[in-house]
């Protein structure tokens, strides 16, 4: 008889699934701490989007770009950084001098720079606006960033949205901000109902919101147009005339972020769909 016909060959072993990419590595331990002196303490940008995202456990951490963008337009010595960090100021061919007079910055010289924000930088106009967001405020010395972040969020709650200030501060400071909330809608250059220091039937000051919001209750920085005059909240669009002056710095902010500590809390995914019913036999 023919011999048995020999078996089929095993089937090839399914290939070993690939392991999931590593999560970025996150350098904050390379961001280094606020320098405190005997006259005031000053941080490196990183540290200041690093004390913004780790404010009441990440509450607020979806918007450090917005919080960034205003701190680099209104707190930061010297001011327009664009000027001075070379990868955006050499395709122009016009860098201008950094700190203390110095040579302008690599980007990655900016993020860790100490000298950049000072905690209680007093402004030219003299107001009590005080620190990396200019923010009125009753307290003139402070080395605790903590402070800082409370009263920026505090104020826009106060004045920008609709009043209702859900952060701890002292009661001398928040008597400096909005007698009513002026309750800006939640989208870019958005006008706002009402101007809390100058109210109807005043209508010389609109404002309006500058940058949307991703946390809930929407926190909407606000402030003049280009075309107004500064009253109620960040005035670097009227002051300087121009629409873009805090939105420009976004892309620069975006940059600060991620490097100030471990990314934005992930949004939670959407529920699975319900199973699909057996089919008719």
């Amino acid at each position: 008889p023919s011999p048995p016909p020999p078996p089929p060959p095993s089937p090839p072993p399914k290939p070993a699934k690939s392991p999931p990419p590593s999560p970025p590595k996150i350098v904050e331990d390379k961001c280094p701490p606020c320098v405190r002196t005997a006259s005031t303490t000053t941080c490196a940008p990183c540290r200041i989007a690093k004390g913004w995202k780790a404010y009441q456990s990440g509450a607020f951490a979806p918007d450090c770009v917005n919080a960034m963008s205003i701190a680099l337009g209104e707190g930061i010595v010297p001011g327009s950084p664009l000027m001075y960090i070379k990868e955006y100021c050499m395709p122009s061919g016009n860098c201008w001098a950094g700190p203390g007079g110095g040579p302008p910055l690599s980007l990655a010289e900016f993020l860790v720079d100490t000298r950049l924000f000072d905690l209680n930088m007093v402004p030219y106009d003299g107001q009590t606006t005080l620190g990396p967001w200019q923010t009125m405020t009753a307290t003139a010395a402070t080395d605790d960033l903590d402070l800082r972040v409370t009263e920026a969020i505090g104020y826009t709650q106060s004045c920008c949205m609709d009043g209702t200030v859900t952060v701890p501060l002292a009661a001398a400071t928040e008597a400096l901000f909005c007698p009513i909330g002026a309750e800006c809608p939640n989208e870019v250059n958005g006008q706002c109902p009402i101007n809390p220091f100058r109210p109807p039937p005043d209508t010389c000051c609109p404002i309006s919101t500058i940058q949307k919001s991703s946390v809930s209750p929407a926190l909407t920085f606000c402030g003049c147009m280009k075309e107004g005059i500064a009253t109620t909240g960040y005035s670097g669009r009227c002051s300087h005339k121009m629409l873009d002056f805090y939105t420009r710095y976004e892309d620069l902010a975006q940059h600060v972020c991620n490097f100030g500590g471990p990314p934005s809390p992930a949004k939670s995914p959407s529920p699975s769909p319900p199973p699909s019913p057996p089919p008719n036999l």
